[in-house]
């Protein structure tokens, strides 16, 4: 048995990866703003903003996965939100790693960033090797994954998982893509030719607790290795809900009014290449876009 730390764990995600270690037999504990009391896990509180946690979380940790952060695609990118964007990343990873220094520092560090740090990117595949791009979220990701390779530097073990969008039918992007499409009205967004590098949550909780059992070093893209366009995508789970697909894309310039910068989580695409952590020994259960949906809509 081993002792498992998720900051940032009362998300969908760490629930999710709480739910698989402890049904492995592993202790469970989790870093969050307030006890949620969830099932099987020790929780712990902390303000990584007010330089307050409760300490006591890290001792004996054999892993560190770090999950902290605002979402995404919760607000539209006002300036206030921008800064929460960041400022919860940044100094949520910092206290992490500066705890880990501390109190567990043969722990490894598995952290997540995000698909962001490469920009749009048309129709090229992506490798990990590729330069950041200079959009708000690629600064943002660069700045997170430099805050992670810290404790690298430190002389510990650090992974990074850089994630794609991960369907789930209760969380994320999957139901705000696929509300439309129950009702027939499904439709491609801005081009509907950018690229969506997809995981299923199954695939990444399992990747998570791969690159922690073999202690992974470097960065590797978390999506399914067949991503698909955003006309795809929508076609896919309008066939899978049995639903037509027949409607025009909706334009760019639409979607930028309702959303302001944040349509660039939408209509910047990334074809993400799934090569190096299929290198490492990792395997999909899903990898095809139909199966995945099939399994999710079941």
């Amino acid at each position: 048995m081993a002792i498992y730390l998720i900051s940032g764990g009362s998300g969908h995600i760490g629930r999710a990866l709480a739910a698989r270690l402890n049904a492995m037999g592993h202790e469970v504990r989790i870093l969050a703003r307030k006890r949620r009391g969830i099932p099987g896990v020790k929780e712990y509180v902390w303000a990584p903003e007010k330089g307050r946690i409760e300490v006591e979380a890290f001792l004996d940790v054999d892993f560190v996965v770090n999950l902290a952060g605002a979402g995404i695609a919760d607000q539209k990118w006002t300036e206030a939100y921008r800064k929460e964007l960041v400022d919860s990343r940044i100094m949520a990873t910092r206290m992490v790693v500066a705890q880990m220094k501390a109190l567990c520092p043969q722990a490894y560090l598995l952290s997540a960033s995000a698909v962001g740090y490469y920009g749009p990117c048309g129709d090229e595949w992506v490798q990990e090797t590729k330069n950041p791009a200079h959009t708000f979220m690629a600064k943002l990701c660069l700045r997170w994954e430099d805050e992670t390779r810290s404790f690298g530097t430190f002389g510990g073990k650090v992974g990074i998982l850089r994630i794609g969008v991960v369907l789930d039918p209760k969380s994320g992007a999957l139901p705000k893509l696929a509300a439309p499409c129950k009702w027939g009205f499904g439709a491609a967004l801005g081009t509907g030719k950018q690229y969506i590098p997809w995981i299923h949550q199954h695939d990444l909780v399992a990747m998570m607790v791969y690159a922690c059992n073999n202690r992974l070093t470097g960065v590797y893209n978390a999506s399914a290795p067949e991503p698909v366009t955003n006309k795809e995508m929508t076609a896919t789970i309008s066939k899978v809900l049995g639903r037509p697909y027949f409607l025009p894309n909706v334009p760019s310039f639409i979607l930028k009014a309702a959303l302001g910068d944040m349509s660039a989580v939408v209509l910047e695409g990334q074809r993400c290449s799934s090569n190096e952590i299929l290198k490492a020994g990792f395997q999909f259960k899903f990898e095809k876009l139909s199966e995945a949906l099939s399994d999710l809509f079941r």
